[in-house]
């Protein structure tokens, strides 16, 4: 072979090797760009979403919605932090097809298989638990009537989601990224019509049943998606050594599992807090408010959650400094982003006096948003670390998670049993800053030493 066809070939294949990553990088930027436009959405619609429910439902209705609200997001204790642990199982999965395919999807259809098993019992169990939960604080509390009805309706409706909800980190971990946050786009889009929909003609709290439907009918689609990229299953082998859920998800799940309960128990639960403790209308007041906040949360989440999948294989091709690199950067921009979209929402609150004199009572105080802010940054740090761990295929890490979110927990529950609302947001942003994150970060760092 001349030096010219030689160099002819190398040309060729460098050109086909730069094509390739630019195919790649063009197809990661579809994915966020889809990711964001999701978060726009949220941020656009949710003002639009406010100010219809200040116009359609009372102080006590508002209460009712957002403690509601609150109740179906209880389906985080039920998922056992299971679909962290999927997303990186399916892209370790995901990544050795190209070594050996009929391994890797005897893998993947396993994974699936026993993923299902997993969430038809957290689905029942939900369902149960909350039920039972929200008519007992509902029927012990000033809760205005019309209650009953939406209770019963949407609690079955969620726990359907909940068996469903394992689909799309399947998906996302077997690199279909694209549709996983199109998909997202469109129920978010889909769902927020329903709801303007649902409040203009009057529907009230039955508007958040309409809501969840709109979401099932999108987890339909998906389960569509993966029955046909992994069609049939019928010659899967239990107990083959390519997958085992005992060796391969459960030392994971189980401490993601408990990890994940307590983050929930220490930070999602503050309307039902207020609700509990003291009035319907103070737990509208946080709802409403926290609607806003975890749309800012989600948004900044964006540039992080679009590259976990994409971690997780780079690490499994043995890429760790371009995962590393590629994870600092996510980092950056969304804690940046998370920063100034709770500064500006501290500000817009009084602003809205400006417009109706009675709208910044329907919103907690600007300085108990500043404190919500600042908690928010360090979980945000914690979970950035977390779940850089499961990328790289690591066990969470639970005693650093327990101490801070428990910790968390306890002030949260404490302070706003005896304070409502300004106890939780102090309690909040205190133990978060001075256990949580510091805490957790020591143990990261050990990780990352050991890891080496």
């Amino acid at each position: 072979m001349s030096q010219v066809e030689s160099g002819s070939e190398s040309l060729t294949g460098k050109s086909g090797s730069l094509i390739a990553r630019t195919g790649r990088l063009i197809q990661l930027d579809r994915t966020l760009l889809f990711a964001l436009a999701s978060r726009v959405w949220q941020a656009a619609s949710g003002p639009v979403t406010v100010a219809l429910i200040l116009r359609y439902l009372t102080p006590g209705q508002q209460g009712v919605y957002y403690t509601l609200v609150t109740i179906v997001g209880v389906q985080a204790f039920f998922e056992l932090g299971l679909l962290n642990v999927l997303v990186s199982q399916a892209g370790h999965a995901h990544a050795g097809e190209t070594e050996s395919e009929d391994s890797s999807r005897q893998r993947m259809h396993l994974l699936i298989r026993s993923s299902f098993r997993w969430f038809a019992v957290a689905s029942l169990l939900y369902g149960l638990t909350s039920l039972s939960y929200g008519w007992y604080t509902y029927s012990a509390s000033d809760a205005p009537e019309g209650w009953r009805g939406p209770l019963c309706c949407l609690i079955p409706l969620a726990a359907l989601t909940v068996f469903l909800s394992p689909i799309l980190a399947l998906l996302e971990g077997a690199g279909q990224r694209q549709f996983v946050y199109l998909l997202r786009l469109i129920q978010m889009v889909m769902g927020s019509l329903a709801v303007w929909s649902c409040l203009v003609v009057g529907l009230g709290i039955w508007t958040l049943v309409v809501s969840i439907a709109v979401q099932l009918a999108c987890m339909l689609w998906a389960a569509a998606r993966l029955r046909h990229l992994y069609p049939g299953g019928t010659d899967v082998v239990e107990g083959r050594d390519e997958f085992r859920w005992s060796r391969d998800v459960l030392p994971s799940q189980w401490r993601l599992a408990v990890a994940s309960a307590a983050y929930h128990f220490a930070t999602q639960l503050f309307p039902l807090i207020v609700l509990t403790f003291h009035t319907t209308i103070e737990a509208g007041r946080l709802g409403m408010t926290l609607t806003i906040t975890t749309a800012i949360q989600m948004f900044s989440a964006s540039w992080v959650q679009t590259k976990y999948s994409v971690a997780a294989q780079q690490h499994a091709r043995g890429s760790r400094e371009e995962a590393g690199t590629m994870w600092r950067q996510a980092a950056i921009i969304s804690s940046v982003v998370l920063i100034c979209g709770f500064g500006a929402l501290a500000l817009l609150i009084p602003a809205t006096g400006w417009l109706r004199a009675d709208l910044p009572t329907r919103f907690i105080e600007p300085w108990q948003v500043a404190c919500l802010g600042i908690g928010a940054v360090a979980f945000h740090g914690v979970s950035l670390q977390s779940f850089y761990v499961l990328s790289r295929g690591g066990n969470p890490l639970l005693l650093a998670s327990l101490i801070g979110s428990l910790a968390v927990g306890a002030g949260v529950w404490g302070l706003g049993y005896v304070y409502g609302t300004a106890g939780i947001a102090l309690a909040y942003s205190c133990f978060a800053v001075a256990i949580a994150l510091p805490v957790h970060t020591w143990a990261y760092l050990r990780y990352r030493k050991v890891g080496q």
